[in-house]
């Protein structure tokens, strides 16, 4: 056998209890107990400690001898490394700090490839997405992994910053290990639409939709899949992952409230639950008064399923107090004749928590504050109302007001196609001549400004009892002195 390949097989067994942990930072071990271990001869495992010495994971020294290094000096991009990390005990972590990387790279790699792919790029792109599609179609796991792989390195080839691409070898290493002999699935099938979808962002040179195009919905949790999830969790919106069980705790630990199994109608019926069933007959208006930048959060509403959007925005109202803005809100819903108003109990300019409270005033609406658990049924909202002493299921009838909080709902997290439908959905900009009223500060009768904050004074350490035999006594004394006994 040649010496080349038993150096590399001792160098394996050697490298793997490393990685796995069993040799630890600072153990030395002896030339000598690495011959006898391995049954090997010295020149072997010379060679074989050359190795693991270009890996970083060990130093040899003479009369030391060899000293396994901490974690942080190896190599972790090597191939090796990648392969030891995925065949111990440690799979599921290095799962995970692959995925987070990914997470970190990939939504940013289809923004430049976006801006800088040529004609060779986007031909390496559509050649994987359909070698990928025709292995869907003859059911070829094999096929469909290396086209899979071909298009995550197109990706990062696009982007034209070589430190990008120097992470390709070891991201397709962990995919390659992640990767297992079994008949395709309707997840691989719904890997491959998103997989489409980058590839249309790219095409029509569209940066925020390419990068976009990988926070979505996940019908599907492999490895594409689980970066949907912990880049919709990191935007705080809700995740549903539906997938395989043996893929939902991955998901899970990557940021999904809620996984499923479920295919067909059942299915359908989950994610209907989830997503509150809401019927046709419905239009969602999304309204914010703000800046003119504001529009961009209209867009995202609009693409997390909102009908139309409001824009409200005017020179007047800057500095306005929540009396303004309520009546700039309420003068709005009057226009659009909504008849149920859901407001987040507290704006992101003054945080003063009373807006939707007075929008319901100035409007004659019944109020339901601080809502969980909704329900619209029949003309009725209904809602649990947390108090200080219980929770109390309670019911306004329509048109109402009602606040909500961030356990009210499980917001949707906007695909590719929502995204690019957005753009097209109607976004109404008004003033305040608009709205036949005059407001902002000059308006203002009576006026609330926050002049200044200051930060809660540390809490001063309490009086420590030890007790040399007359703890209990002094501890009376304590209590009795604070009228406690």
């Amino acid at each position: 056998m040649p010496q080349e390949f038993l150096a590399s097989s001792v160098a394996s067994r050697l490298g793997a209890r490393i990685v796995d942990g069993d040799l630890q930072a600072g153990d030395v071990l002896r030339l000598g107990d690495i011959e006898q271990e391995s049954a090997a001869s010295r020149s072997v495992c010379r060679e074989a400690v050359k190795i693991l010495e270009s890996l970083n994971l060990v130093r040899s020294r003479r009369h030391v001898g060899v000293t396994v290094l901490p974690s942080n000096q190896w190599d972790v991009l090597s191939p090796k490394v990648v392969h030891w990390h995925m065949s111990g005990n440690k799979r599921e972590q290095a799962m995970s700090w692959t995925n987070e990387l990914r997470i970190a790279l990939e939504p940013t790699a289809a923004r430049l490839a976006a801006e800088r792919a040529d004609g060779a790029d986007l031909k390496g792109l559509q050649d994987a997405v359909s070698g990928m599609t025709e292995a869907i179609r003859n059911d070829d796991s094999t096929s469909f992994a290396k086209h899979d792989h071909a298009f995550h390195r197109s990706l990062l080839v696009a982007t034209r910053n070589p430190l990008y691409i120097a992470h390709a070898p070891m991201l397709l290493s962990y995919f390659a290990e992640q990767h297992d002999d079994r008949n395709l699935t309707s997840e691989d099938g719904a890997d491959l639409v998103q997989h489409r979808d980058i590839l249309d962002a790219i095409t029509m040179s569209d940066p925020d939709a390419a990068e976009q195009s990988t926070r979505v919905l996940v019908l599907g949790t492999g490895p594409i899949g689980l970066i949907h999830c912990a880049l919709a969790a990191s935007a705080h919106a809700s995740v549903m992952a539906c997938g395989r069980p043996n893929r939902l705790s991955p998901a899970l630990a990557l940021g999904a409230q809620v996984t499923t199994a479920s295919q067909g109608d059942n299915l359908v019926a989950e994610v209907r639950d989830w997503t509150g069933g809401a019927g046709a007959d419905v239009e969602v208006v999304a309204l914010t008064v703000g800046p003119e930048d504001s529009s961009k959060t209209l867009r995202k509403m609009l693409a997390m399923g909102a009908d139309s959007a409001v824009q409200i925005t005017d020179d007047a109202l800057v500095g306005s107090d929540a009396v303004q803005t309520a009546r700039v809100i309420a003068a709005a819903v009057e226009k659009e004749g909504a008849d149920l108003v859901l407001a987040g109990t507290v704006s992101t300019d003054g945080g003063t928590g009373v807006v939707p409270a007075m929008v319901a005033e100035l409007l004659d609406r019944p109020y339901l504050p601080h809502a969980e658990a909704p329900e619209l049924a029949d003309g009725e909202l209904t809602g649990t109302v947390a108090t200080s002493d219980a929770d109390v299921r309670a019911a306004v009838a329509l048109p109402a007001v009602a606040g909500l909080t961030e356990k009210t709902a499980e917001p949707r997290f906007p695909n590719f196609k929502n995204i690019m439908a957005a753009k097209k959905k109607p976004l109404t900009v008004l003033s305040l001549a608009d709205l036949g009223i005059a407001a902002g500060p000059a308006e203002a009768a009576y006026r609330s400004v926050m002049v200044s904050a200051d930060t809660r004074p540390e809490r001063a350490a309490g009086e420590k009892i030890t007790d040399d035999g007359t703890a209990a006594e002094r501890l009376v004394e304590f209590l009795a002195g604070r009228g406690l006994v």
